[in-house]
Formats: structure tokens, C-alpha cells, sequence
């Protein structure tokens, strides 16, 4: 039924690299729906011959996120290490689409069979990961997912309920016709996108369209934040909430902090590893977190279960959308 010779069978089942990605996934299918079990000891001693050489891309290194997410990552990779895999850290020091696609294409011709990526939303990415399928190499999308791409799953919160909740919470807080202000690292992000597509559908459904009166991108960068949120609160003294649906928290905080707002600009952002002091002294007022460190490890965790044993992961694996306020932020 597979159309492959029996050596091909079983070098696929062995985890040979010899055998394409497409057609290990094949016979690996229709061992599956046979009752196959693969020897989990036996392919693990042939992949760690192979010593199996993993990547994690990820963006703007000062994000406290990325710092957290890291940490999970790192937890798993401490488990590898028996198995003989090897991982590579990359940051992106901007939001480049073209240049993760290089990067992506030089991981795969060095042989990486495996990347966790914090995906650019762009075609340049997304040929560059199909192209990467085609030579062998797993892709995970963390955090933010990649449309129409041939990764093999996604982990991470599901991004647009999330905003869709931060609209409700912002909701019991202002009153039809106050301005909000919509601040998201970058609409390449898909995770960003859905974020204020899931705020701005749900606000709206009982306040005015007129009541978003901003959105502006910042790049993931807290330093660009902080001037934006400056110059916007000169330009709209009468600002009454911030949405922040990305990194860039802090630097919203500290503009909103030395302009004497803290209080009366009512603020919803994400992550407790950038928002909770905040949320603690009072200035942001609802958080809502999705623990990194379990992201982190989970999505290496699903990308060596994949290479190791042809576990096939589920494709999109949602980690939880957690509300946090001033009383329940840690010290």
C-alpha cells in the first residue's frame, strides 16, 4: 500500500536519513493505522548516532517574554541532552521577514532537523518553512502562529479570544465613548493581529466605533513605546485606556507613570514577566498571562517527540488564557 520497496519500510521506520520527509510520513501513517508501534529505544539509539541538531528563532531579545519562553525551551533541552540533540539559539534583533527567511534557509542546508520559530506572517516565511518540509526539517510555531504553511503545529494561546477577553475586561472599566488606544508589536505577527482583531470585534459590540481612536505598532521595543505613548497622551488629554497586545508594556507603563496618568488611563496588556510589577503598583490593572516557560517547553518537547519517534503532535496545542489583577500577581 505504501508504493516503497521493504528496505525503504523499514529505513522510514528506523528513522534513516536517507528516506525523504514526505514519504517517512507515509509509511509512518500506514504503520499507525496497522497497529505499528515503533521501538522507542531502538530509534532513539539511531537518532542519537545522528546527533540531532535543533534551532530556536526568536525575536527582539530585550522582550521579557522571549527571555521566559527561553527558559521552557532551555528545560526541555535539558532532557535532550541524553538523546544527543543539540540546539541553537537565534534572536532577531527587528521584525524582519526576509531575513528570517534566510536565516531559516541556512539552518535547514546546514542540516537542523528541527526549528521552533516566532514566525514573520509573511510569504517570504512561509516558503522558506515549506521549503525547509520538503528537505526534512520539522518547523513548531511558538507564541504566534504561520498561516497556510506546512508547520507541523503551532503551540501557544489561541490568540484571538484572548483579545476578545481583554475587550472585556477593558469593558468594565471604561464607559461608552472614552478613547482607547490600541498599542501591538507588529500586525506581521499573526498572534498580534488576532489579538486586535478579537479586541476591536468584541469592544465594539457595546461601545462606539469612534472609541478606538489609535493603533499604532511599536516594534516590539519598549523604548519605542514609551515615545509613542508620550506623544500620544500630549495629542489626546482626554485618553482614558491602552490595550497593549504585545510587548512594549513597560514602555507604555513608565510614559503613563511620569505623566502623573497612573490611575486614570486604565491599561490591559499581556504577560506577567512584563506587566506584573505594574500590575502590582497598580498601573496596569488587568494582565493576562499564558506561561512561557510551559510554551517553551512544550513546543521543543512536541518538535523531538516528532523527530525522535514520529509522534505526530496535535496541530494547534492551546495553553491557557490566564487573568491576573493586583491581588493576584506574585510578589
Amino acid at each position: 500500500m505504501s508504493r516503497v520497496s521493504r528496505s525503504t519500510v523499514q529505513r522510514a521506520l528506523s528513522g534513516h536519513p536517507s528516506v525523504s520527509e514526505r514519504t517517512r510520513r507515509r509509511v509512518l501513517a500506514i504503520a499507525r493505522s496497522r497497529g505499528y508501534r515503533p521501538n522507542r529505544h531502538a530509534r532513539a539509539l539511531v537518532m542519537r548516532r545522528q546527533k540531532v541538531a535543533y534551532a530556536a528563532i526568536l525575536t527582539v531579545p530585550e522582550n521579557r517574554f522571549m527571555q521566559e519562553l527561553l527558559r521552557g525551551i532551555n528545560r526541555a533541552q535539558e532532557e535532550l541532552k541524553d538523546s544527543g540533540g543539540r540546539l541553537s539559539i537565534h534572536f532577531m534583533e527587528t521584525i524582519d521577514g526576509e531575513g528570517q527567511a534566510r536565516l531559516i534557509d541556512e539552518l535547514v542546508d546546514r542540516g537542523t532537523k528541527g526549528v521552533l520559530l516566532i514566525p514573520v506572517d509573511c510569504t517570504a516565511v512561509r516558503e522558506a518553512v515549506d521549503r525547509g518540509v520538503r528537505q526534512g526539517t520539522a518547523f513548531v510555531s511558538l507564541a504566534t502562529d504561520l498561516s497556510r504553511s506546512s508547520r507541523l503545529c503551532f503551540v501557544g494561546q489561541d490568540n484571538l479570544r484572548s483579545g476578545r477577553a481583554a475587550a472585556e475586561l477593558m469593558g468594565f472599566l471604561l464607559r461608552r465613548g472614552d478613547p482607547v488606544a490600541c498599542f501591538v508589536g507588529t500586525l506581521q505577527f499573526l498572534g498580534h493581529a488576532q489579538r486586535l482583531e478579537g479586541f476591536r470585534g468584541r469592544y465594539l459590540e457595546s461601545h462606539d466605533a469612534g472609541d478606538i481612536v489609535a493603533v499604532i505598532e511599536n516594534s516590539d521595543s519598549c523604548k519605542l513605546a514609551e515615545k509613542q505613548t508620550r506623544l500620544l497622551l500630549d495629542s489626546r488629554p482626554d485618553l482614558r485606556g491602552i490595550f497593549v497586545a504585545g510587548a512594549g508594556l513597560e514602555g507604555v507603563c513608565r510614559a503613563v507613570k511620569a505623566a502623573g496618568r497612573a490611575g486614570s488611563v486604565r491599561i490591559v496588556g499581556y504577560d506577567l514577566a512584563q506587566a506584573g510589577r505594574y500590575c502590582r503598583e497598580g498601573v496596569v490593572d488587568f494582565v493576562i498571562d499564558q506561561d512561557p516557560v510551559e510554551e517553551g517547553y512544550r513546543a521543543l518537547s512536541a518538535l523531538s517527540s516528532f523527530i525522535f519517534f514520529g509522534e505526530t503532535p496535535a496541530e494547534r496545542q492551546l495553553v491557557r488564557i490566564d487573568i491576573r489583577t493586583r491581588e493576584t500577581v506574585d510578589g
